[in-house]
């Protein structure tokens, strides 16, 4: 009987385990998400304001972060590769390049 419990408290341990690793790229791509929104907005106001100062240095130091955020998909993109994941990640990671590329085709628009 005690094998048994162990056993069952083994899996139980091994399901967890494995259910918090699954929502760690879920997590991360939300926090992407939030990014993007926030350096959509940032996009849009230096399109209005093309001549302010703060905001031009606001954008490149969103574009280095930019490039940090593709560095991390890229990598969680190759781990879950051939994974059940595999089409779900890639889906979302399409949803949200594809918002990145929208607002810098709106701030590079002429105004």
């Amino acid at each position: 009987m005690k094998k048994l419990l162990s056993l069952v408290l083994v899996f139980a341990l091994m399901l967890t385990l494995t259910a918090c690793g699954e929502g760690d790229w879920r997590e991360t791509l939300q926090e992407f998400e939030v990014f993007i929104e926030d350096y959509v907005k940032v996009m849009q106001d230096y399109a209005q304001n093309p001549n302010d100062e703060s905001l031009k240095q606001k954008v490149e130091a969103m574009q280095e972060e930019v490039d940090e955020w593709d560095t991390k998909i890229k990598k969680i993109g190759e781990e879950l590769e051939g994974t059940a994941d595999e089409d779900e990640f890639k889906t979302k990671q399409m949803e949200l390049y594809t918002k990145l590329l929208q607002s810098v085709v709106v701030s590079s628009s002429p105004a």
